[in-house]
């Protein structure tokens, strides 16, 4: 109708009236003897009292909009009440963002739209990066998940003998054996690593690698060692060694990035919440663990549990300790709830950490 003369928009549009709507249409013309007098304005709002639904007060109802399924409904409903006020752009993207789920109201307001199409745009973008991360973490929305996010790689930590770990209720160190230093010993290749991992072998023989399982030719053991330059290198190790305790600082390491809360091409930053608490949540490629500040830790009410000391390699070189523990803390991330567990640090710049 946008196209068309405004002293012809009445005439045109009862072309595609039929039924009831072409009934009213001759009835109100006829009550004004012509339709060359007739008014648009007036019609409209004549043909919205006769056709139009039960009394409604957009603007209460554009305020009371919440998000509860997809974007594109949302925003579609919130078009739909938009064309009956008269809001600046300003007031509109406020009422807009509003109605936003937190995660993607924090994420869209950090871009500081400018006008209305844009701050669509940024939120559909902002919605299939989370759908994204949450695929790619295996999750569906409204799904619980139980131990850390982001577990640590199978193979940073092969399976030992029962009798190489001490039982006991504290967290103690894993023994594995020690490694002959005279052997010249070889190296896994990541292609021969990403092999073994895709066909489901022990890293350290060829069989199926299940829970529990123990290799069946013993005649040597590969150990695996994360070294500070990203590349993994296997250890031949003599059987006969004796036992030595391997201490968890040679395999529990945070980045940079994380320690100093500095944004890098390994993190991604988004928000998480605990009980409506917001939460400023680091997900980082560089750190072997979970981490929490410890004052967010106590600002959340939660248990720390003291744990054996555990050293913490940060990749500039220095080395952070840590005695406690926080057991199953559940969090929420675009309707998803969490349970993991977080070794206690002082952070400062992010609330949690999660590692990969």
């Amino acid at each position: 109708m946008d196209e068309i003369p405004f002293e012809q928009k009445v005439k045109i549009a009862s072309i595609h009236m039929e039924g009831e709507a072409i009934a009213w249409h001759r009835s109100y013309v006829r009550s004004r003897n012509s339709t060359a007098e007739l008014s648009w304005t007036k019609y409209v709002l004549a043909l919205n009292e006769r056709f139009g639904e039960g009394f409604e007060d957009a603007m209460e109802a554009l305020k009371k909009l919440n998000q509860t399924g997809s974007v594109q409904k949302y925003q579609a409903e919130f078009d739909r009440l938009l064309i009956s006020v008269n809001l600046s752009m300003e007031k509109q993207i406020s009422c807009y963002l509003g109605g936003l789920t937190p995660e993607l109201n924090k994420a869209v307001r950090l871009q500081s739209p400018k006008t209305l199409m844009q701050a669509y745009k940024l939120t559909r973008l902002q919605d299939d990066v989370f759908k994204a991360q949450a695929k790619s973490w295996g999750l569906r929305s409204g799904g619980r998940v139980q131990g850390p996010l982001l577990p640590t790689p199978s193979f940073a930590k092969p399976p030992v003998p029962n009798s190489a770990v001490k039982k006991t209720s504290d967290v103690q160190p894993i023994r594995y054996p020690r490694f002959n230093e005279n052997n010249t010993g070889r190296r896994l290749t990541f292609a021969e690593m990403d092999e073994k991992r895709v066909k489901g072998l022990c890293f350290f023989c060829d069989e199926k690698y299940v829970m529990g399982h123990k290799c069946a030719t013993q005649k040597q053991i590969y150990l695996i060692d994360v070294v500070e330059d990203d590349q993994l290198q296997a250890v031949e190790c003599d059987e006969a060694g004796q036992e030595v305790v391997l201490e968890p600082e040679e395999l529990m390491s945070i980045s940079l990035q994380a320690y100093t809360g500095i944004s890098g091409y390994q993190t991604i930053k988004v928000t998480g919440y605990h009980e409506k608490m917001p939460l400023q949540v680091l997900i980082d490629t560089g750190s072997t663990d979970n981490f929490i500040d410890q004052e967010v830790a106590k600002r959340l009410g939660c248990q720390a549990n003291n744990i054996e000391e555990q050293s913490i390699s940060v990749a500039d070189g220095r080395k952070v300790t840590t005695s406690s523990i926080c057991k199953n803390l559940q969090w929420l991330l675009q309707g998803t709830t969490f349970a993991s567990d977080f070794l206690l640090l002082p952070l400062g710049n992010v609330d949690i950490v999660l590692g990969v």
